[in-house]
């Protein structure tokens, strides 16, 4: 498994030389060390020689990279003849314990435990006590990797009491260390904590820096291997800034390792992967090939993990020789169980189980009992899948028991998930939901711990299968017992399964949690957030130039570094913040208050949930739930696809001729009819006979129906209709008010709050036609103004080599001239009093960030946004990039800024394209812009599900605030779908691309 080394902050920091300059040092000390040794051989006794030959093995020592150690190795064994042929016992012991230390160090146990065990030898017969206990302690770490725990617990338990005789608190603290990690490798965690405490304070008793890295370290393991993620992270980044500042980079390579390990174990793949490159690298340069195994093999689960199968399996073949060298039992056991998960994943079941058979006695013989656990988890999962249910039951009981007793709860839970599998299959659907009733307890106890929102987020997406199953299992017994309840319980299930981040980031946003936590923290991240902007921006820059890809890869690195740092600071606020600390975290709600949450007869909610195996829709009213059955996932989300690829067929393609789309186009408006309407009947047929004249919808949805407006599509069985001479079947919006929500719990959160609120005292703020371009007509406007007035204007000087146009996400921001034709129309039908105008260089990111939008109850936005996949806190909307005289300055205002807003509006409209979308993450929906404004207050976002139309978007909003806003005022979901029949109504409107983006999300 993984070293119990330790770690700590990821920032490099400065070494005591540079690099390249310790190098060079070196390499010239070392040739020239030749020529004094010829010039003081006839000067130097032997002894004499020994010691400098110690001396100058210890400062190639301190190079730690592989070919200086190796140099160091021959000064000390060299130094060692020297001192024997002297007849100096104490020297030639001394030597050979620094030979056998960078033996260690490189990962050669045999030959560190052979000039060890004879330093041991000298130790004893001199009866140097104190010498003694020291080489005790380090050859039991060597037995200790070899997995001789019990030669090796006796030699730290040798040293400790020679240690406390002799009053060594050094070697005392390292002995703990060493009797610590075989507790913790054969499940003693108390005994486990106790010596590692100890340890720790003992190192910080006697300023031992190097034994309080190791022991708070330690303490990380421990933490990681009870599943809580958050205090384990925070021991290693403490432990790792503890090895920079001693420049010891073997163990800073197992910090980061470490590190890595707790991302990887949380799903954030991409994470663990910078963590593990760094770790890969200071490993080779150090020279230690357990490290380098160690991390090779993580890397290649990730790959696994990523569907690089082909990648994964080159790193486990560089990993395995390394094992065998070693010689550590453990490590190579590691290695061949690796292959048996990779082998499993490519589904060569036979092939899997021979190497997880072959690993399996390795992990006994070394006294692994968590990965013995681990082995006997790909064994049942193995057998399982190969139809051997008999001894898949056996390997998963054995391994949850093993789990139980070293209190590793993800393994537990894994253990009970197979269980409930063969329970399932077997028609025992009651053990079966019992057994995952276990397992999902265990996985949210982990989650609970967690205090980094993303790593919450990614650990239950990684888990989403469990609860498909958990859903599955209860409809299973919904229909063996129909009056039983079971349905209404799976409904629960698919809460408790869904935007649980987001129901706690906006109970969290209510509590200002920032509040008495400390100042230099909030600073910090403060500090963070400028950085992450500014590499941002120059992103943005070098983006589409395709000379500077260097340069973006860069950056992109950076981003990566910023945006976890930036994480975990957010996350150590919260784990500090004494308001979060007193926060109820709201839970999912029951199907009984679903029901409550339907104010009246007219309102019918559609909830989702997509299965490999099968699917599943509930409808509720104030009165009943239903369930059915729908195709898997992999047949709803084929035809989802299908019709958005259709719906959005006008956007075009980059480069594609005006010819070519105009036959696609033709192509999407003959085949949409048929695919909305298949889609319609395998998503909403079954509940057709709810959907009457007038209902109004909230919808639920799960996968690629986020994607999809069910505002485009027609009823189920729809009869076609004229409009304008053309036969279409009426879409869902001309009958039905539609309201899209994450869950019906965050529909819950977002009516509490509107409860308790005071509404804004005025009506209505847009912000449209932002200034792009210092060559925009109204920089030139301006300046000749300025000149008429008699001031001197500012000119913008441009530095060397800069365009005229900012560059933004896939090229140069282009204006959006009907987005002031949008906003005067809106404004209008508003009293001046009650309105802010922000239109040019007043949509700015300093009206945003400013108090004034505060006063308004709808906030519009009239621009440009842009979606980033990769790094979903990096979406933004774009502002004005240049002021009245044409300087640059920041207009953008990105996901992680807006959830620093407070913006308690009752409906932000985002008038731009793709405003809807995001990250999607199984289980929580779209990470995005609505997102971060639900979290700065807004009750409702308006946003976007595709590239809108200029035009067609000016004259939709038009008419949406007309609703709004008229004499008798309608309901946003009302406003909306008024606006949305109108122009569907007209011919030139009539396709759903014109008008079907825009959804309303919010109660």
């Amino acid at each position: 498994m993984i070293s119990m080394l330790p770690v700590g902050s990821r920032r490099r920091r400065t070494a005591r030389l540079p690099a390249l300059f310790a190098v060079v040092f070196a390499s010239l000390w070392v040739a020239g060390s030749s020529a004094r040794q010829q010039r003081s051989a006839d000067q130097e006794s032997p002894r004499a020689e020994a010691e400098r030959l110690i001396q100058e093995g210890e400062q190639l020592r301190l190079q730690q990279q592989k070919e200086f150690l190796l140099q160091a190795i021959e000064k000390f064994n060299a130094s060692a003849v020297l001192m024997q042929a002297a007849g100096d016992d104490a020297g030639h012991a001394l030597a050979l314990e620094k030979a056998g230390s960078v033996h260690r160090t490189l990962g050669d146990s045999a030959r560190a435990l052979q000039s060890l065990n004879t330093a041991l030898s000298l130790r004893r017969a001199g009866n140097d006590l104190a010498r003694t206990a020291e080489t005790l302690s380090e050859s039991a770490g060597v037995y200790q990797t070899l997995g001789e725990m019990q030669t090796a617990m006796a030699r730290y338990d040798e040293a400790l009491r020679i240690a406390r005789t002799v009053g060594d608190r050094r070697v005392e603290a390292a002995a703990l260390t060493g009797m610590g990690r075989i507790h913790d490798a054969l499940g003693d965690s108390e005994q486990a904590i106790a010596a590692y405490t100890a340890t720790l304070a003992l190192a910080r008793a006697t300023g031992d820096r190097r034994a309080e890295a190791a022991a708070t370290g330690n303490l990380g393991r421990l933490h990681q291997t009870a599943a809580e993620s958050q205090q384990a992270l925070e021991h290693y980044r403490e432990a790792l800034r503890l090895f920079e500042e001693l420049n010891d980079r073997a163990r800073m390579a197992t910090a980061l390792h470490l590190i890595g390990a707790v991302y990887h174990s949380l799903g954030d793949l991409r994470q663990a992967i910078l963590f593990y490159d760094e770790a890969v690298t200071l490993a080779r340069r150090v020279g230690n090939r357990q490290a380098e195994a160690q991390t090779l093999n993580t890397m290649a689960m990730v790959r696994r993990a990523m569907g690089e199968h082909t990648v994964a399996l080159a790193l486990l073949d560089a990993a395995l020789p390394l094992a065998r060298a070693v010689g550590d039992p453990r490590l190579i056991a590691y290695t061949l169980h690796n292959y048996g998960d990779l082998y499993s994943a490519m589904g060569q079941w036979q092939k899997a189980l021979e190497y997880e058979l072959e690993a399996l006695p390795l992990r006994r013989a070394a006294h692994d009992r968590d990965g013995e656990a681990h082995v006997l988890l790909q064994i049942g999962f193995i057998r399982y899948n190969l139809g051997d249910t008999a001894n898949a039951q056996a390997a998963f009981t054995d391994a949850h028991a093993i789990a139980r007793d070293v209190r590793d709860q993800p393994a537990q839970a894994l253990a009970s998930i197979g269980l409930s599998r063969i329970e399932r299959d077997a028609g025992r659907l009651t053990a079966a939901r019992d057994y995952l009733d276990d397992a999902l307890g265990r996985i949210e106890s982990v989650r609970n711990g967690i205090a980094i929102q993303e790593l919450r987020t990614s650990y239950v997406a990684g888990a989403h299968d469990y609860y498909e199953l958990y859903i599955d299992v209860l409809m299973q017994l919904h229909e063996s017992q129909p009056s039983a309840g079971f349905d209404s319980l799976a409904l629960q299930a698919s809460e408790r399964a869904r935007a649980r981040s987001l129901i706690e980031l906006l109970a969290e946003a209510r509590g200002d949690i920032r509040q008495g936590v400390d100042p230099m923290l909030v600073e910090r991240e403060q500090a963070l957030h400028r950085r992450l902007n500014a590499k941002a921006d120059r992103q943005l820059q070098v983006a589409s130039d395709p000379a500077q890809r260097h340069v973006a890869e860069t950056i992109a690195r950076e981003l990566e570094r910023l945006t976890t740092e930036l994480r975990e600071v957010e996350g150590e606020i919260r784990a500090r913040s004494p308001r979060y600390a007193a926060l109820t975290q709201p839970r999912p709600l029951t199907s009984r208050e679903i029901q409550q949450l339907l104010l009246d007869d007219g309102s019918l909610l559609l909830e989702y949930s997509l299965g490999k195996e099968r699917s599943y829709l509930w409808t509720v009213t104030k009165s009943s739930i239903a369930a059915y059955e729908l195709p898997p996932r992999a047949e709803i989300e084929a035809a989802a696809r299908r019709v958005y690829r259709l719906l959005t067929a006008r956007q075009g393609a980059p480069g594609e001729s005006v010819t070519a789309l105009r036959a696609k186009v033709r192509a999407a408006e003959a085949s949409y009819p048929a695919a909305a309407a298949a889609l319609s009947r395998m998503i909403l047929g079954p509940a057709a006979p709810q959907l009457t004249t007038g209902t109004r919808l909230l919808i639920v949805s799960d996968g690629a129906l986020q994607y999809i407006p069910f505002a485009a599509l027609p009823a189920p069985g729809a009869e076609e209709t004229a409009v304008e001479d053309v036969t279409v079947a009426p879409p869902l919006i001309v009958e039905h008010e539609i309201v899209n929500l994450p869950s019906a719990s965050v529909l819950a959160v977002l009516r509490q709050e509107l409860l308790g609120r005071v509404p804004p005292a005025r009506t209505l703020a847009v912000l449209a036609d932002p200034v792009f371009d210092r060559d925009d007509a109204r920089i030139r406007r301006n300046a000749a103004e300025t000149a008429a007035s008699g001031q001197a204007p500012r000119t913008a000087a441009r530095r060397a080599g800069e365009g005229a146009t900012p560059i933004g996400p896939g090229g140069p921001i282009a204006r959006l001239p009907f987005s002031r034709r949008e906003a005067e129309s809106i404004l209008a039908s508003v009293p001046s009093d009650q309105r802010l105008k922000a239109l040019d260089f007043q949509a700015s990111r300093t009206t945003v960030t400013g108090d004034s939008l505060r006063e308004y109850r709808i906030v519009h936005f009239a621009t440009h946004a842009f979606v980033d996949d990769e790094h979903p806190e990096l979406s933004g909307i774009v502002l004005s990039l240049v002021d009245e005289r044409g300087e640059p300055q920041d207009g953008f205002i990105r996901l992680h800024e807006l959830y620093n807003l407070t913006l308690p509006a009752d409906l932000v409209v985002l008038s731009a394209c793709e405003t809807a979308l995001g990250r999607e993450i199984r289980g929580e929906g779209i990470v995005g812009l609505t997102r971060g404004l639900m979290y700065a207050g807004a009750a409702r976002v308006v946003a976007s599900l595709w590239k809108v139309d200029d035009v067609a978007t000016a004259d939709l909003m038009k008419r949406f605030y007309a609703g709004l806003l008229g004499e008798r005022p309608l309901s946003p979901a009302a406003a909306l779908r008024a606006a949305q029949v109108a122009m569907w109504q007209q011919k030139r409107w009539s396709a759903p691309y014109y008008w079907g983006a825009f959804v309303l999300q919010g109660p």
